[in-house]
């Protein structure tokens, strides 16, 4: 498998869901298609062959408290990783919705990010998204054979934060999924708003930092205490101008112009705010004459 880092060493990736395929138009797009239970039937291989890490570039809207428990059992019980795309809402239908397996608590959410840092348009954002990672215009190997493609998708996100998860725990084996899981999280770039945000959930996923966070001696395996959330910082007020104290204005206005009347109202609106100003208006400041 080459993917977008050809040859890395001590790592094996095995492809486990079949084949199926459909050929939209001249271009032949092939989107694979499968069942839940296939999923979940290749996922428990993946645990009984001694994988540690799954990716999921997959998903739909559809919420099983079966399929919650399954995933959450591999991660609490089998100690592995899944990691899974964001989900794609790619004409704005579904904001805030959540996509399956990814918005389940144990999965890790990807979203995708352009090569400027900011969220990219499709990029589905709710409240379960934990990290972000570049997926937009992603050049990998596409369908059967050495082809190369450019694509775009929370689904060429996922498998970078696999990827890195993957070098992590090859490099710290003493590490737990929950280790590898907080030293990315933790260590992501805060983009969007302060702290975790709907949009990039903790950041964009780092390696560098989150091998350094693994790699500290004092509290190995990324185990010490989280670093505190900054704040945004505040606009500086502006203090209130003072009022003249003891002072009253009077303005006696009588006058047909239409023009002048309109002046004076909104005037009066602007100034009226000061409690120690007082105006006298003639009524007939209001009458179109």
């Amino acid at each position: 498998v080459r993917g977008v880092y050809p040859g890395a060493p001590g790592i094996k990736i095995v492809k486990v869901l079949g084949d199926n395929s459909r050929s939209t138009g001249d271009d032949d797009v092939r989107c694979g298609f499968t069942y839940t239970s296939t999923i979940l039937h290749a996922a428990e291989y993946c645990r009984d062959s001694g994988a540690k890490i799954i990716n999921l570039s997959l998903g739909i809207y559809a919420y099983s408290e079966t399929q919650e428990d399954f995933w959450q059992d591999l991660f609490d019980i089998d100690g592995m990783l899944t990691i899974a795309a964001a989900g794609n809402d790619w004409y704005g239908y579904y904001p805030g919705w959540h996509y399956y397996p990814a918005s389940y608590s144990s999965v890790i959410s990807v979203a995708a990010t352009k090569s400027d840092k900011t969220i990219a348009g499709f990029s589905q954002h709710n409240d379960e998204v934990d990290i972000a990672a570049p997926g937009q215009d992603i050049l990998s190997t596409f369908g059967i054979g050495t082809g190369t493609a450019t694509m775009s998708g929370t689904s060429m996100a996922a498998p970078h934060v696999s990827g890195v998860a993957l070098l992590l725990w090859n490099k710290y084996p003493n590490c737990t999924n929950v280790d590898i899981r907080t030293a990315m999280e933790r260590t992501a770039e805060d983009l969007g708003d302060p702290g975790r945000d709907d949009h990039f959930g903790h950041g964009l996923l780092r390696y560098y930092e989150a091998e350094a966070c693994l790699a500290d001696t004092t509290y190995p395996c990324c185990t010490g205490p989280a670093p505190p959330t900054s704040s945004p910082t505040s606009a500086p007020i502006t203090p209130a101008p003072t009022a003249c104290p003891d002072t009253t204005f009077s303005v006696i206005l009588n006058t047909g112009n239409f023009f002048v009347k309109v002046l004076m109202l909104l005037l009066f609106f602007i100034v009226a705010s000061y409690d120690v100003y007082t105006f006298l208006f003639p009524l007939n400041i209001f009458s179109s004459r």
